[in-house]
């Protein structure tokens, strides 16, 4: 019988390496996503599929609900310090590049949105507000409110019904705030992202994660190719009327394919004897949070070359700029982990608070 979280010791979490696949397609397919629109804005054209590239944010969302399950099964923390080390993993580095973005707001538009003190100040604390698609200045931004509220909630819920009643609680929280939001139809910027279906995303990975930690998920590799199949194949078959999500409910006609990606992906790695590892992938992987955060500034350049006379308007010229676009984003992210967010990351290790008791 397995023992509730209250009652086990600090085990070591498992490497689960096919999340840092994961976590490093989902970064690219947004940044590939946003290069296509400007290859969609210069040519008038409109790409079929392409939309589908920005199911990435899904992915992420449902890799993030399946990490914080499991991180917190097998090496279960303080309050206090799962608190701290979810602000110091996400607030650093998008705080420089918020107001990176606003450093950059004289000489482009393209990060920024809603700009004026009111929405940097709302920007910086994670808080939706009334803007255009209630983005934040860094647009990319947008899916940190989301993530933000899910780890605030998940502490809240961990605070109150303690760690043997985590799993229906966190679940149960989280379902009933979209119920809420489907039949109140809010209209505060908030309101609107508080009780938004994509919150249903964290709850399918907390579902897998639940499945991995108490060795319920299958590991037969009929199984995860089974469940990549079938996700992708709904994926590529989902509604997106004028290559738009599909709003309302994005959390479950992205959310399920993406849910069987990650579930295929999981089962697939557990079903491998000798799963392939992929050191530059891994790194890519480990990059993806610097790599999404800091997309759009080589998008902005190189589009300034796309716009050049003597830039070929082919599709040749198009490949050319999506190939180099993609190459200039990859070793932008992964040097700003190297040199930003590992040394930010160390840093915050040293902080006190990690050094105190445990509360």
């Amino acid at each position: 019988m397995t023992k509730p979280a209250a009652q086990r010791t600090k085990t070591p979490l498992p490497k689960i390496i096919s999340i840092q696949y994961l976590r490093a397609f989902a970064a690219m397919s947004v940044a590939v996503y946003h290069i296509l629109n400007q290859v969609e804005f210069q040519t008038r054209a409109i790409l079929p599929l392409h939309i589908l590239l920005s199911a990435g944010v899904d992915l992420f969302f449902c890799v993030s609900g399946f990490i914080i399950w499991t991180t917190n099964w097998y090496s279960p923390l303080p309050l206090r310090r799962f608190a701290w080390n979810r602000i110091t993993r996400v607030v650093p580095m998008y705080w420089i590049f918020t107001l990176f973005a606003l450093c950059v707001a004289p000489f482009s538009h393209y990060a920024i949105r809603g700009l004026s003190l009111h929405g940097a100040i709302y920007s910086l604390l994670f808080l939706p507000y009334t803007s255009w698609n209630m983005w934040p200045i860094l647009g990319v931004g947008w899916t940190l409110n989301y993530e933000m509220f899910f780890y605030a909630l998940f502490a809240l819920v961990l605070l109150v019904a303690g760690r043997h009643r985590l799993f229906p609680a966190i679940i149960t929280s989280l379902c009933t705030l979209v119920i809420i939001g489907l039949l109140a139809r809010f209209t505060a910027p908030a309101l609107q992202v508080y009780t938004n279906i994509l919150l249903l995303e964290f709850v399918f990975g907390i579902l897998i994660g639940w499945l991995v930690t108490t060795s319920r998920l299958p590991t037969h590799t009929g199984f995860a190719a089974a469940c990549l199949i079938i996700g992708f194949v709904l994926l590529l078959l989902s509604p997106h009327p004028a290559g738009q999500p599909p709003t309302p409910w994005r959390g479950i006609v992205w959310g399920i394919p993406c849910a069987l990606i990650l579930m295929g992906t999981i089962a697939l790695e557990r079903s491998a004897a000798n799963f392939q590892r992929l050191p530059k992938l891994i790194l890519l992987g480990d990059a993806s949070y610097a790599l999404y955060l800091t997309h759009a500034y080589p998008i902005m350049l190189m589009t300034k070359l796309l716009k050049m006379p003597w830039w070929p308007q082919t599709l040749l010229g198009f490949t050319i700029f999506t190939l180099l676009t993609s190459a200039l984003i990859i070793a932008t992210g992964i040097l700003a982990h190297l040199w930003l967010e590992k040394p930010l990351l160390r840093l915050a290790k040293n902080v006190s608070i990690l050094n105190a008791p445990n509360a």
